[in-house]
């Protein structure tokens, strides 16, 4: 793309795992995001919920545990309309 700069790499984060990084702080915009996401057909449900509970639940540590969880829960019902897991 930019030949000049041929030492740089960019580097993007999957549409999954920028999801979930949106996860802790969950503000409107963050929300608005995630829908997107969905709508556009990048994240999927099984595999949202997969790599939350794979990849970032274990690690998971605070006053709240059960934060994340919920507001995922909240997620999916509002992108998909259920919250079947």
């Amino acid at each position: 793309m930019f030949p000049i700069w041929a030492n740089i790499r960019l580097l993007a984060l999957e549409p999954h795992d920028l999801a979930l990084t949106k996860l802790e702080r969950s503000n409107d915009r963050d929300i608005h995001d995630v829908m997107h996401l969905a709508q556009a057909g990048l994240i999927v449900r099984e595999t949202l919920i997969a790599r939350f509970e794979k990849e970032l639940e274990p690690y998971i540590t605070g006053r709240t545990p059960t934060w994340n969880r919920t507001t995922l829960k909240m997620w999916v019902e509002a992108c998909w309309g259920d919250s079947a897991e």
